[in-house]
């Protein structure tokens, strides 16, 4: 089995809160995600669907409010529904001090999970 990647450096996050205002958050992704759902850590959970393209729409609409996080969410898919999810993160606590960030810079409730 190959080593584990060595942890990114902090990211600074800018997000577009409406057309005249932007506000910057840092989150500490472990590694870019792929698509593959065999990754394992701690997780935000952003959101969850029933359908595939919903779930890849509200994706879309991240990327461009969030562009320094796209490159860390992705849609996983579990038990019927379509996860909106960004990490890896080093640990529980990295994930909640950037759901925190995401409140408040967004108003997006992000839910720490692990898998």
């Amino acid at each position: 089995m190959a080593a584990a990647p060595a942890p990114a450096s902090p990211t600074v996050i800018t997000a577009v809160t409406t057309p005249f205002k932007t506000e910057t958050v840092t989150a500490t992704p472990v590694v870019a995600v792929t698509s593959e759902a065999s990754v394992k850590g701690s997780f935000l959970q952003l959101g969850a669907f029933g359908s595939q393209e919903n779930a890849e729409n509200y994706l879309s609409r991240l990327r461009i409010q969030v562009d320094t996080l796209a490159s860390s969410l992705h849609v996983y898919p579990k038990d019927g529904l379509f996860r909106v999810h960004a990490g890896p993160y080093a640990n529980p606590g990295e994930a909640r001090a950037a759901a925190e960030k995401l409140n408040q810079a967004l108003g997006i409730k992000a839910v720490v999970v692990a898998r």
